[in-house]
C-alpha cells in the first residue's frame, strides 16, 4: 500500500510557506479532543479520507485493481476579533491557492497518477476559527500475481 499523507504534508511544508504548521490526523483528533484551537493559525491537518476501488482486470491467476485514494488537508484560520470574516477571507484567498497549486497536478510517488483537486468547502466556524476541508485524489494500481 501506498501511504500519502507524509507525502502530502512535506510537500505543503516545502512549498506553502503561508502555513504555520502542518500536521497529521492525530494532531487533529487531540485538537478537537482536548476542545482547544492551535495557538497560531493558518494550520494544516493532513488526513487520509477514501480509498475506493474498481473491478479486478485480470483473469485467473493474477490482480491488477484500480484504486483512487482521497486525502483531506483541513485549515483551521483564526483571524483576531474578525466578527464578519473579513479577516479570515484575507487569509484564505491566498492560501487556497498557494495549496491547490502545491497538490493538483502533482505525483506523490511513482506509479502513482497525478493528484486532481476534487473539492473545497467550510466545514464550519467555532471559537472564532473557520475550518475548511480541501479534497484531493490520485490513483493507483494494487497488483499482485
Amino acid at each position: 500500500m501506498i501511504d500519502l499523507v507524509d507525502a502530502v504534508i512535506s510537500r505543503l511544508r516545502d512549498l506553502v510557506p503561508a502555513l504555520v504548521s502542518v500536521e497529521g490526523c492525530l494532531d487533529f483528533a487531540s485538537m478537537v479532543e482536548k476542545g482547544v484551537l492551535p495557538p497560531a493559525t493558518p494550520v494544516a491537518f493532513v488526513l487520509w479520507s477514501t480509498l475506493t476501488a474498481g473491478v479486478n482486470k485480470v483473469l485467473g491467476g493474477g490482480h491488477s485493481q484500480p484504486l483512487t485514494e482521497r486525502i483531506s488537508v483541513v485549515v483551521v484560520v483564526r483571524a483576531g476579533n474578525d466578527a464578519r470574516g473579513d479577516g479570515k477571507r484575507q487569509v484564505m484567498t491566498p492560501l487556497r491557492g498557494g495549496l491547490i497549486q502545491a497538490l493538483a497536478g502533482w505525483r506523490p510517488v511513482t506509479g502513482c497518477g497525478p493528484f486532481n483537486f476534487v473539492a473545497a468547502r467550510l466545514i464550519g466556524v467555532a471559537n472564532g476559527a473557520a475550518f475548511f476541508d480541501f479534497s484531493f485524489q490520485t490513483t493507483w494500481e494494487l497488483t499482485n500475481g
